[in-house]
Parts: C-alpha cells; structure tokens; sequence
C-alpha cells in the first residue's frame, strides 16, 4: 500500500503542476540512470541499475541521518514524526537538485513521494522496509527503461 501511495503522491503532484500550469512536465530532465539505460548496451544497462539499487540504501541511510535524530527530539509533539518525516523528505529532494538540473518541481515530486518509504521504517520498526519499497519503486521505472531501447526502432 506505501507503494501505491507514493505513486499516487508522485501522481498527484504532476496533476497539480499541470492543472495550474507550474510546471512543464515534458520539460523535465530524465534521470541519469533511465538516461543511461536509452544509451548503453544490456551489460552496461545492468551495471546501472546494480549501482542505483546500491544507491537505494545509500540514500535511505543518508536521509534516516536527518529524520530519526529529528524526530528524537520532537518525538513528544502530537505530530513529532509528521514533521521530522517532511523534513527528512525535503532534504531527500534537495539532494537531488544536482540530478534535475536545479529545478525544483522534480526535486519536490521526488522528495514528498518519498514519505511513504519512511513511513515503512515506522511501520516495519526497521529501515529495510523503506529500503525494499524505494528499490521497487526504482526498479519499476529502470527494469522497462532498461528494455526499451531494444523495443524502439532505431534511426
């Protein structure tokens, strides 16, 4: 269900930006790795997603380092880990700023979507549960980008 919801949260807020006229949505960057899926070969398509599946843990840990100390110290406030868990969100999409060419819209699509995969520390009392639904996710969107290049006729 967490999964769900964070492609409904990812969902929810291209509608947003494209009912209100944001953000042009086509005009945003690709990530690198589906990038790099479109332009290597099947080792090289491998490889990447073996290295953002490794990734995947390295940004689970990074962004536990901001939500857990956070909520240690609110823990007590009625919405202690509502808080600490946008925080931790916000600073998951900042990270990213680099990727999306500094545009904001993506960084706080991929940073709000996130929360779901925090709420699965909680749930589960343990990070592999935010660990296995951030790969998922990834692997939904990198698995068929991996695929495709085969697909599309080529020029």
């Amino acid at each position: 269900m967490l999964l769900l919801l964070s492609f409904l949260i990812k969902g929810g807020i291209v509608a947003v930006g494209e009912i209100f006229s944001l953000v042009d949505v086509n005009a945003f960057p690709t990530n690198p790795a589906v990038g790099a899926a479109h332009n290597g070969g099947i080792l090289s398509n491998v490889i990447e997603v073996i290295k953002t599946s490794v990734s995947i843990v390295g940004e689970e840990l990074l962004v536990a380092g901001i939500t857990l100390p956070l909520y240690f110290y609110v823990k007590n406030n009625k919405f202690g880990w509502v808080l600490s868990n946008l925080i931790g969100c916000l600073a998951f999409g900042i990270m990213h700023i680099v990727t999306y060419d500094f545009q904001l819209w993506p960084c706080l699509m991929v940073g709000l979507s996130r929360y779901p995969y925090s709420q699965a520390w909680k749930s589960t009392n343990s990070l592999r549960g935010g660990m296995y639904i951030h790969l998922i996710s990834d692997l939904i969107i990198l698995v068929p980008a991996m695929f495709t290049i085969y697909l599309l006729p080529s020029n």
